[in-house]
């Protein structure tokens, strides 16, 4: 039985909208440097699990999924709540649950909605390796840039 948290304000429904149309503070973060050109686009064969193992490179993209996983779990450790199917509740990182709802997130299966309690931010999984970070201040995305660079990975902003 699921237990039902006093955070949904941290988990308003966005559907369709454009990130940038809330009017907070967002970032992405991402195994890539920089937002790729169209022909870095089409060049690379790491966006996807299936197009990795396709072109034998499945051990570059584990690799970066790796990154991910470590990210995530080092953040999570200051708490965690998860929305799974509009259900909000508390989620130990280093479940193996949660761990199998980072991996379906990071191969575009079922994308993840997660608030990490300990930094104040909602992220989001999204396609092409790179997720979604909601703040309420931009202090967090800054705080949030020094702990992504530490486990190689990029935050991007727009």
């Amino acid at each position: 039985m699921a237990v039902i948290i006093p955070h949904q304000d941290h988990f308003p429904d966005i559907g369709d909208q454009e990130i940038a149309s809330l009017g907070v503070p967002f970032a992405f973060v991402s195994v890539f440097d920089h937002w790729l050109t169209e022909a870095e686009c089409t060049a690379t064969s790491l966006f996807t699990y299936e197009s990795a193992l396709k072109a034998n490179q499945l051990q570059d993209y584990l690799a970066g999924e790796r990154k991910f996983l470590a990210l995530y779990n080092h953040l999570g450790n200051a708490g965690t709540i998860v929305n799974f199917s509009g259900v909000l509740r508390p989620i130990v990182s280093a479940s193996s649950e949660f761990q199998r709802i980072l991996r379906r997130s990071l191969r575009e299966a079922r994308f993840m909605d997660i608030y990490l309690e300990g930094y104040g931010v909602r992220i989001l999984g999204n396609y092409d390796r790179t997720d979604v970070i909601i703040a309420e201040t931009c202090e967090q995305l800054d705080v949030l840039e020094t702990e992504i660079a530490r486990f190689d990975l990029h935050m991007l902003r727009k």
